[in-house]
């Protein structure tokens, strides 16, 4: 059984504060955060040009964790990263639709099959080249080997060779 002593020192009170420094309770107040120390505009215009994730937040200072929860829990952060996105894509359309001397389509094509994949990247025409790979049994290899022995002769026949050497360097026997 508990001791009255243990129950005296819990409150019953909910409101009641917690123990524990003040500055947890409240957060930092008038500090400033990683995330307003940041250039996050120039950030969000690399990742948008293409510039790997990873790659822009080491130039940042920041690590792709911190990225990527900035992305989750900041709400104008995503949409900035959005509309830059955007204007990016519309910018390289523009640049394909023109297909002036100055402003080469093929570079901006290029740009956006590479970089935005999921929505510009040409469909999968499957594999380049194909290769067989079977396998025949003993039996099957020797009846093979009989059907060649017998049309042979013919075959050499109709070329020409009827002088005992087939194509192949062998000698015939009829």
């Amino acid at each position: 059984m508990k001791s009255s002593k243990n129950q005296r020192n819990k409150s019953s009170r909910s409101s009641v504060r917690k123990n524990g420094p003040a500055q947890r309770k409240l957060g930092k107040v008038g500090v400033q955060t990683k995330f307003d120390q940041i250039n996050t505009a120039g950030l969000i215009a690399d990742i948008a040009r293409g510039i790997p994730v990873e790659i822009a937040c080491t130039a940042t200072g920041i690590h792709r964790d911190t990225f990527y929860h900035w992305l989750d829990n900041r709400p104008a952060f995503a949409q900035a990263l959005a509309a830059e996105k955007q204007r990016v894509i519309l910018e390289a359309l523009s640049g394909i639709r023109t297909g002036s001397k100055n402003d080469e389509w093929r570079g901006h094509a290029w740009f956006l099959e590479r970089v935005y994949k999921d929505h510009f990247n040409p469909p999968d025409q499957g594999p380049v080249f194909a290769q067989n790979i079977f396998t025949i049994t003993y039996e099957k290899a020797h009846e093979i080997e009989k059907m060649r022995t017998t049309l042979l002769p013919k075959v050499n026949a109709r070329l020409g060779l009827t002088n005992g050497e087939s194509i192949d360097g062998e000698q015939t026997t009829s």
